[in-house]
């Protein structure tokens, strides 16, 4: 266990049934009355005069009220989220007696003094929230919806071949009760690493989990070129006036740092590096402590090769490949490799050489070789915003469904890694190039750059355009004070607004209506349960996805109606002559079909999520038709054949990963191999050629 794995775990049904509703009572409308409102909790000291005792219970009034922005499935307002929150916060902690000892986590000294002029950096000891915070918080609160979820939830639609695995060899009782139990990945844990304690064994778990969704859920996308220097000033003048010959700072393209995480999760999609530090942050919500281990490269030992993610539990590293999007198999593909074995034994990765009945690529060997093991380096993963004094004050204040990880101290990581023979442990400079680009990229838009506008409106703004959806009610769901109906008339056709920002929201929050149905007390579950109790017609993330994958003719017909187009904002450029304003519509009607390529993808995700197995495997067999351009090929793949295997079609989800052709196709194949040995019992098929 951790040094932090006490702290933060899923919240499960008992929890919330203790108080967890301080964050849905009262005290929530606006900002400008919050002086008033109290939530009778006891301030927890005696002889406390009134006036004190009203600063405790405004402070929890005023975290309370910034937070709830980020549950708000209602609300897509980012100027009005940002400076609320900011506000609320500001309110909290000018009344916090804060001491004065407080340092900056040391590790932080040890930064390469480029990223320590960094106003964000200089910020750490501020008590005093940034705008940017508003977003940290935002993705915090993903992060933990997500990991709240996925970790406790039991579904056979993962890790089959670990359960059937930890099954062979053991005796026919013992083998019923692995498949009678309630988790049965936890009781194949439990066979496959019987050194792990229970609670060990249960992190573990989790662990997998979160890897799994991370990569069923993210596409893994191709890392962008490196340049030098000399390159890097050519294409700098894009988005700078003045170049410096650095990628990040100049706003040019590069590994790891064009997008936060909250950027990554919101949209589905990430490089390696990318991807990896959603994994971390995903872990570290559930107090799992996961570093990024990289080696030198064998051509150039100046430069850092991304090799395996270790989740550090039990003493024991335990190693996850992201780009091959499987945890490291052990000796005998039985249990979850850790990096003392591979250390000790090489052999473990050398016997992921495929075959050439599996693939008949040019290079069989894994990626990364014995040699390359002597120079190991950990990054440990810490944003500017949780190294910051302002973080480790407020999350103590957090409760129910606030209670988030925001703050790290990576200096107690490191001080569990001493002796485990790495080259060097640090900081990774990643979260800090991120700001330096994300700088940069503001400040490009702010001046209207080309570039900068482009990049933003592939990325970020079609998410929210108001997309006109087309609804029947029926007359007795009618409030009959507000809408008037002919006379016999049973229904009428009703005009509402979807953005696909806020189904994504919804999505990440875990608002399904299978999860409401089957009586789980999940964040999103408690949410739509709510709503429906108040009598509010509230859509689920599915059926707005649903609404979003628009068919041609609806496109069609969204843009020949003056209405619509007025509600979409699309009429602001009516000054436009005949053939400007023909290439104008024709911009948007490509956007309408990337929201409805995106919405599709993710339409199948949520059916996955709710193990409707077999509608995910129709909705991914069928994006093709949508995602001319490939935009979500490599994830529609994999998950249709994730899907399979979900519906124990092994041989076809075998063939199915040996075909798919992406930044993940190592892994895939050594996914088959272990679904061949395991789930099919096809012992040739982790033989050596």
């Amino acid at each position: 266990m951790t040094s932090n794995q006490t702290k933060l775990k899923p919240w499960s049904e008992k929890h919330y049934q203790v108080g967890v509703w301080l964050v849905f009572i009262g005290c929530v409308a606006s900002l400008s009355w919050l002086s008033g409102c109290s939530d009778n909790r006891r301030s927890g000291g005696q002889g406390r005069n009134e006036s004190v005792q009203r600063e405790v219970e405004n402070g929890v009034d005023f975290i309370r009220a910034a937070f709830n922005y980020t549950l708000d499935t209602q609300r897509f307002d980012s100027d009005g989220f940002k400076s609320g929150m900011v506000e609320s916060l500001d309110n909290w902690i000018r009344n916090v007696q804060a001491g004065t000892d407080w340092k900056p986590d040391s590790m932080l000294a040890g930064i390469d003094e480029k990223y320590k002029t960094l106003p964000s950096v200089a910020a750490v000891t501020d008590m005093k929230f940034q705008l940017n915070d508003a977003d940290f918080f935002q993705e915090a609160i993903w992060l933990k919806s997500v990991a709240d979820r996925s970790a406790t939830q039991i579904s056979k639609g993962i890790y089959q071949y670990m359960v059937s695995a930890a099954a062979n060899g053991l005796e026919p009782k013992k083998t019923q009760q692995l498949l009678n139990a309630d988790d049965q990945l936890l009781a194949a844990i439990r066979v496959l690493h019987p050194e792990l304690s229970a609670d060990e064994s249960e992190y573990l778990t989790w662990t997998c989990r979160l890897f799994d969704w991370t990569v069923r859920n993210i596409q893994l996308d191709l890392m962008p070129v490196t340049y030098n220097t000399d390159e890097v000033k050519k294409k700098a003048i894009d988005m700078v006036d003045i170049a410096t010959g650095e990628a990040p700072v100049d706003g040019v393209v590069g590994p790891g740092y064009t997008k936060t995480v909250g950027d990554v999760i919101s949209t589905g999609k990430g490089d390696l590096w990318q991807k990896s530090r959603l994994f971390i942050l995903l872990c570290r919500q559930l107090s799992i402590d996961v570093v990024m281990l990289n080696v030198s490269d064998r051509n150039d030992s100046s430069k850092i090769v991304p090799w395996s993610l270790g989740a550090l539990i039990g003493g024991k590293i335990f190693l996850f490949d992201m780009k091959m999007g499987i945890p490291i198999p052990g000796k005998e593909y039985r249990q979850v490799a850790t990096y003392g074995q591979v250390i000790k034994d090489p052999s473990i990765l050398q016997q992921l050489r495929y075959k050439v009945s599996e693939s008949t690529d040019d290079d069989p060997d894994y990626r990364i070789i014995p040699e390359e093991l002597k120079t190991v380096h950990v990054w440990l993963d810490a944003s500017e915003e949780s190294l910051s004094r302002r973080m480790q004050l407020l999350e103590p204040k957090l409760t129910g469904d606030f209670r988030v990880a925001i703050q790290f101290q990576p200096s107690k990581v490191h001080d569990l890694l001493k002796g485990k023979s790495f080259t060097s442990i640090s900081l990774s400079p990643i979260p800090f190039q991120t700001r330096q680009y994300m700088d940069t990229f503001k400040s490009a838009l702010t001046r209207k750059k080309t570039e900068a506008i482009r990049r933003n409106y592939l990325q970020r703004t079609y998410f929210d355009i108001k997309i006109p959806i087309k609804k029947v009610v029926r007359k007795d769901r009618i409030d009959e004070a507000t809408q008037s109906l002919k006379s016999g008339q049973e229904e009428t056709i009703e005009v509402t607004t979807y953005l696909l920002a806020e189904a994504r929201h919804r999505f990440l929050l875990g608002v399904f209506g299978a999860d409401a149905k089957s009586g789980r007390n999940t964040l999103g579950a408690r949410k739509l349960r709510e709503d429906l109790e108040a009598g509010r017609d509230i859509l689920d993330a599915s059926q707005m996805f649903m609404d979003l994958a628009l068919d041609d003719e609806r496109i069609d017909e969204i843009l020949s109606d003056k209405d619509w187009v007025t509600m979409m904002g699309l009429d602001a450029k009516n000054d436009l002559d005949a053939k400007d304003q023909e290439n104008f519509f024709n911009i948007f009607e490509a956007v309408l079909r990337l929201i409805r390529t995106d919405s599709s993808i993710w339409l199948g995700l949520a059916s996955f999520e709710t193990d409707d197995f077999g509608n995910a495997k129709n909705w991914f067999g069928e994006i093709s038709r949508f995602d001319k351009s490939n935009r979500w090929s490599y994830l529609a793949n994999y998950n249709l054949a994730r899907s399979q295997e979900a519906l124990y079609d092994y041989k076809s989800a075998i063939e199915s990963y040996r075909n798919i052709e992406s930044p993940q196709k190592f892994g895939n194949i050594i996914r088959a191999r272990l679904m061949q040995r395991w789930n099919l019992g096809d012992e040739s098929a982790t033989q050596p050629e």
